[in-house]
């Protein structure tokens, strides 16, 4: 019998104020590879905000030597988990609850992502095996939720 994969709900956007993003950005091919993410560009600074409850179970720091930079995970109640890097400041704790919502950091371009405008990268995850991520598209759900005011932005970046 095969585990039903869960179904991503994205309760908040994780990014407050001003933002952009492309629609396609999921499917794009970064270093020869499938981004995987979506790229919401906004102004340094602005308020990371985490997509859903759940519990931080890892946070990195440019000091690390981490090409994520300044980064934070959280793992939802049913498995799906949302990472966002490149982040200026993380106001997290690993082992910590959190609500969607509550601010995670600020928007920026930390890492491998110092030459590119501020941005947070933001993706969306399963993990199936020892290792083994299925990334989940959150472009529907991210569209979902934007704010009507800036829709006529969103597919450029």
């Amino acid at each position: 019998m095969t585990k039903k994969r869960p179904k991503l709900e994205i309760k908040c956007f994780p990014v407050d104020g001003n933002y952009w993003f492309s629609k396609n950005s999921f499917f794009e091919k970064r270093h020869g590879l499938q981004h995987n993410a979506i790229d919401i560009f906004s102004i340094r600074g602005n308020m990371y905000l985490y997509p859903f409850d759940g519990e931080i179970v890892r946070v990195t720091y440019e000091e690390s030597g981490s090409k994520a930079g300044n980064s934070v995970t959280i793992k939802s109640e049913n498995g799906i988990y949302s990472f966002a890097s490149h982040l200026d400041e993380v106001y997290a704790v690993e082992g910590r609850q959190v609500k969607a919502g509550n601010m995670g950091g600020k928007v920026g371009n930390s890492g491998n992502a110092e030459k590119t405008k501020p941005h947070v990268h933001q993706s969306f995850y399963t993990i199936y095996a020892k290792n083994k991520h299925s990334f989940l598209n959150p472009t529907k759900e991210l569209l979902r939720l934007a704010d009507p005011k800036l829709k006529s932005k969103i597919g450029w970046s």
